[in-house]
């Protein structure tokens, strides 16, 4: 995975609570993921319990996208959508 130069803004979000296995079964998912996360505009997971593990291993606070409030999911979604605008995506 290479990331040269200017590159879009990105938001990376994780679907699933990771744990220790999955982020060190395949060689270099660790770092690869670390790289990732340190170069994302945002980083988002589904709860709690997964931001612990985010933040132990990929070094960085995400936000917790799993709101129980449509309004709420409709405000984190608006703002990823002005951090994807103002990278230059969707023009």
């Amino acid at each position: 995975m290479a990331i040269r130069g200017k590159s879009p803004s990105l938001v990376f979000s994780l679907q699933r609570t990771p744990d220790r296995r999955f982020l060190t079964a395949r060689h270099f998912r660790l770092e690869m993921l670390l790289r990732v996360a340190e170069k994302a505009a945002a980083c988002t997971v589904p709860d709690i319990e997964a931001s612990r593990t985010f933040e132990r291993y990929l070094l960085r606070h995400p936000e917790v996208a799993d709101t129980v409030g449509d309004l709420e999911v409709a405000k984190i979604a608006e703002r990823f959508e002005q951090i994807y605008r103002a990278s230059g995506g969707g023009t």
